[in-house]
Formats: C-alpha cells, structure tokens, sequence
C-alpha cells in the first residue's frame, strides 16, 4: 500500500497552521508599516529601527511555526513519538519528551486508532489504545478529524510542552535518554 505526505499532513490542517501564524505575525507586520509611514512623514531615523525590530520579530514568528512533514514507518505494533523533542527519561514503562521551543510546532498520532483531545486548560491526550499518551503545555492547540492513521497530524504545540507516555507490560522501547525523536517518525517503543 501506498502512502502520500496529504495521507499524514492534510492541506486543511496546514491551512489551520497558516490562520495561527498569521495571527502571531500581526503585531511584527504591523511594527514596519507603522514604522514606514511615521519615518515617511517624519523623516525620523530612530523610526525606522521600529521596521527592522518588526521585522526581526517576524522572521522569528516564521521559524517558530514550522511543520514537519514525515512519512511514518510502515510497520505493525510500534509506538512513534508524538511531538519532535528529546528523550529526558525512559523507566517503569514511562517514556518522557520534552518540545523546547525551537522544534517543528506539529503533534503527530503516535498510534493507529487513537484520538487527540483536551483535557483541561493545559493538558491534551490522545485515546483509544493500551497506550497512554499526554501533552502538557500552554500553546496546544487540536484540529479534530476522523482519520486515526498513525503519523498523522493531530494538532499544535507551539512553543514549550511535554510528552509523556505510558506504556502497558510487553513492550520494548527504541530510545534512550538525550536521543532526538521526530515526531511520526521515530519508534519509541514496539509490542513485545
């Protein structure tokens, strides 16, 4: 079976991904106009310090929102990482992942069958397996829809959050603590 990038990034939830950068970016946007038009008047020199300000703090609006976009493994029985980050713990059957800031914003199905929802204010999970998964931050953000493939994209995580998931009895895990993980890419662990 066959497999497209649209299978696992729709173009609907990248649209989604656009409207929440273009909210970020108003302010910065809005800095070098205003710092155009009052240096085109006023002929000002500081004024148009305002214009590279803005425009520094949109670059940086830019880098911030980027989207991964993986072509998960095509194996059986796997658990693949949830969020890009880096392995801070693995024991008692609890993998642990900690996003920093600087990594792609997109949250991925770590396995077929699940669903990503909200918690409470701060705290997202995905269901529907033997495995539990939870996102823990103050930027997530979920695009529902039906589809439950694995390496999907399932939501946000703009800015810092952390992963951590539980695993039942009979299972092996791929990763260490300090390694780098992809999110929908890099096995965490596989049934035993």
């Amino acid at each position: 079976m066959s497999y497209r990038l649209e299978d696992f990034t729709p173009t609907a939830m990248l649209i989604k991904v656009q409207g929440i950068k273009y909210k970020a970016a108003i302010v910065p946007l809005a800095l070098v106009v205003l710092g155009f038009l009052i240096h085109s008047f006023h002929e000002n020199d500081y004024v148009k310090f305002s214009s590279l300000a803005g425009l520094f703090l949109y670059l940086v609006v830019i880098f911030l929102h980027r989207v991964y976009r993986p072509m998960p493994p095509q194996e059986s029985g796997i658990c693949l990482s949830p969020v890009h980050g880096t392995v801070t713990s693995v024991e008692n059957g609890r993998i642990t992942i900690v996003k920093k800031t600087l990594n792609h914003i997109d949250v991925r199905n770590p396995m077929t069958g699940m669903t990503f929802g909200k918690v409470n204010e701060m705290v997202f999970g995905f269901e529907g397996s033997d495995v539990q998964c939870e996102l823990t931050g103050n930027r997530i953000k979920d695009f529902p829809d039906d589809v439950t493939a694995q390496g999907r994209m399932k939501g946000v995580a703009v800015g810092k959050c952390t992963a951590t998931l539980t695993f039942p009895q009979g299972w092996e895990f791929d990763v260490a603590p300090g390694e780098k993980v992809i999110a929908g890419e890099t096995i965490l662990g596989r049934r035993s």
